[in-house]
């Protein structure tokens, strides 16, 4: 894993849900508190507070990069995809009639 995925990832979350509003509890998005870094997980594992309400998740995907001309150092640029899924989580039960 990349650091500066990390970085990007912990800037992205920065700014959807400040440190600072962890205390003061007046967030910039409607997910509040549930923005979260690289989170898989099934609805069913969710607590009993965070369904039913908007969830952010933020994802860094496919790194690549460009070498410099002729050179075996650093790669000269990357580029990294910064995907930031926002969504409802709900779970409910269907009964199927036969």
């Amino acid at each position: 894993m990349s650091l500066s995925r990390l970085a990007l990832r912990l800037a992205a979350m920065e700014a959807l849900c400040p440190h600072a509003s962890l205390t003061s509890r007046r967030f910039p998005t409607l997910a509040g508190d549930r923005v979260y870094d690289s989170r898989i997980e099934a609805i069913e594992a969710l607590s009993l507070e965070e369904k039913g309400h908007p969830i952010i998740v933020v994802y860094t995907e496919t790194n690549t990069s460009s070498p410099y001309e002729g050179s075996k150092h650093r790669p000269n640029e990357h580029f990294v995809d910064l995907v930031i899924e926002a969504s409802i989580a709900a779970a409910a039960t269907i009964e199927v009639l036969q």
